[in-house]
């Protein structure tokens, strides 16, 4: 599964759109800054559950991209995980 580019972090920039995800490169400031734009935004559950499903994505992508993970087998999985974006249905919030 080849990745495009494009998501950059900080990950509290991005709108809500996973159809197409991609990291360059994640480090672990720019999680801990991710993490704690959400401990900002906890009083806003919509908002913080937003930031964190983004979180997620963007890490599964990173493991997913050949350049971020020497284990094929969790690479293959990460992959994986990442085509339930393709199934189509209503995501939102409430």
């Amino acid at each position: 599964m080849a990745v495009e580019t494009v998501v950059r972090l900080p990950l509290r920039a991005l709108a809500l759109s996973f159809s197409r995800i991609e990291v360059v490169f994640m480090t672990i400031k720019e999680i801990n800054e991710t993490l704690d734009e959400i401990r900002l935004k906890a009083d806003e559950p919509e908002t913080a559950h937003s930031i964190e499903d983004v979180l997620f994505y963007t890490f599964i992508a990173y493991i997913a991209s050949d350049r971020s993970c020497n284990d094929s087998a969790i690479r293959q999985k990460a992959q994986l995980v990442l085509t339930c974006r393709n199934i189509e249905f209503d995501r939102w919030y409430a």
